[in-house]
């Protein structure tokens, strides 16, 4: 299954007002689910959306940080299976210095809290 991402600032906007905050050590998510079936709403299967601040590092960290959070989704995904549901990652301010591996575990506790 393929993850679409979130793109336009409405749909940010949808997440962030029917979503629910989980904060952790490393992130910030805000997630979202959606009823089975419903019209009301554009999103469709799974999407995923990345606020990533300049505050993070220059454009080659900011980009790196998203890769690695778009790869701990697939690998979440692979696993336990996403659907109709969207996820905003917001990185804290050491988030590419963390091991992978803790990523991972993080992202599995986040997955077990949707």
């Amino acid at each position: 299954m393929a993850i679409q991402s979130l793109k336009k600032q409405s749909d940010f906007d949808l997440v962030n007002k029917i979503g629910y905050k989980i904060n952790t050590p490393y992130f910030l998510a805000i997630c979202a689910t959606y009823p089975e079936n419903s019209q009301n709403y554009r999103i469709s299967s799974f999407s995923l959306g990345m606020k990533v601040s300049r505050k993070l590092g220059n454009a080659v960290i900011r980009n790196k940080i998203k890769r690695r959070i778009r790869h701990l989704v697939r690998i979440i995904q692979a696993k336990k299976g996403l659907n109709n549901s969207a996820l905003i990652i917001i990185p804290k301010k050491n988030f590419q210095n963390i091991h992978f591996t803790t990523l991972v575990l993080e992202f599995e506790k986040l997955y077990c809290r949707i």
